[in-house]
């Protein structure tokens, strides 16, 4: 994916960074004990191009806590 592309799929992550379509589905969930990957395919004919976003772990937020 190029920069600009990738840029602007993570300033809104609503639709394909190929072609633009929100026609798209989650082929494959991945993970580990930081980590989860989502693997996400278009479904428009003529792109059908796949692309995975990654989630970590990056705080916690216990019961009660202020």
């Amino acid at each position: 994916m190029a920069t600009e592309q990738h840029t602007k799929y993570l300033e809104d992550p609503n639709n394909c960074p190929y072609c633009g379509s929100d026609d798209y589905d989650r082929m494959e969930t991945d993970g580990d004990t930081y980590n989860v990957w989502y693997t996400w395919q278009c479904a428009i004919k003529g792109c059908g191009k796949s692309w995975t976003e990654e989630y970590t772990l990056t705080s916690v937020f216990l019961e009660g806590d202020e």
